[in-house]
């Protein structure tokens, strides 16, 4: 795949693109299409079609013509989490999610690579289908207002880390401000994070990174051991009825 496709992929990493290969036997060409656009411009209109489709399904489309065979593959858009916290627990959650291929925003601190949002009154604008983690450790006094802003605004997951004191003050505060109470419920994640005995910035933001890959999935958060427990077929195994490469697949969560 050329450097330039590699490139806007990266570019555009927070819209819907379609991956097209257009395999003609002895030779493949690599394309785009960003937003109906093809990238690079002669892409056969096949392809454009195919990748609607694709986008449409969330699944590959295959094309076979007389000459060449079309192949869309839908990328869906990397998910954009806004991070409001500071110090180590903030280099931590910045470096997760970039492995995880996340874009990241950062309220109030200037960081090489990283959008900032040093406006709060911007939040609600910019909340849509965003992440917000709001992880001052100590406390700051502009929690309280990220996080009614990212809910005002529609934000599907407001992570709040806090005890379970001064998240039940937060919220009587949000209440107060005119948010319901169910919206509250449905979408503010306080304490956010699963258990795993979290110790230091990075096992933190690994909790916390994990809550959020977990509702995005649309994970239980159970151990794999229980929900995929392999011993109600170690009989079948024990007598060779199983193939071991059958399902190795299935790790891949």
């Amino acid at each position: 795949m050329g450097c330039e496709v590699l490139r806007l992929i990266g570019e555009n990493r927070d819209r819907p693109l379609a991956l097209i290969t257009v395999d003609r036997g002895n030779s493949k060409a690599y394309g785009l299409v960003v937003g109906g656009s093809p990238v690079p411009s002669d892409l056969p209109r096949e392809a454009i079609e195919a990748a609607a489709a694709a986008l449409s399904t969330g699944r590959a489309v295959e094309v076979a013509l007389a000459d060449m065979r079309i192949r869309a593959e839908p990328i869906r858009p990397a998910p954009y989490m806004v991070v409001s916290s500071r110090g180590p627990l903030l280099r931590a959650l910045i470096g997760l999610a970039g492995l995880l291929g996340y874009n990241v925003a950062v309220i109030g601190e200037q960081v090489d690579g990283v959008v900032a949002i040093m406006e709060l009154e911007r939040i609600s604008e910019l909340a849509g289908d965003k992440v917000f983690i709001v992880a001052n450790e100590g406390g700051a006094e502009t929690d309280v207002e990220v996080v009614y802003r990212a809910l005002r605004g529609g934000a599907p997951f407001v992570g709040l880390m806090a005890s379970r004191q001064r998240a039940a003050v937060i919220i009587a505060e949000l209440v107060r401000r005119g948010l319901p109470l169910e919206l509250i419920k449905e979408r503010l994640h306080t304490p956010v994070g699963l258990d795993i005995g979290s110790r230091t910035p990075e096992e933190v933001a690994l909790s916390i990174m994990a809550e959020v890959v977990m509702f995005l999935r649309g994970g239980t958060g159970a151990p794999l051991m229980r929900v995929k427990d392999p011993y109600p077929l170690l009989e079948s195994a024990l007598k060779g009825e199983l193939d071991a490469g059958c399902g190795r697949h299935e790790a891949v969560v």
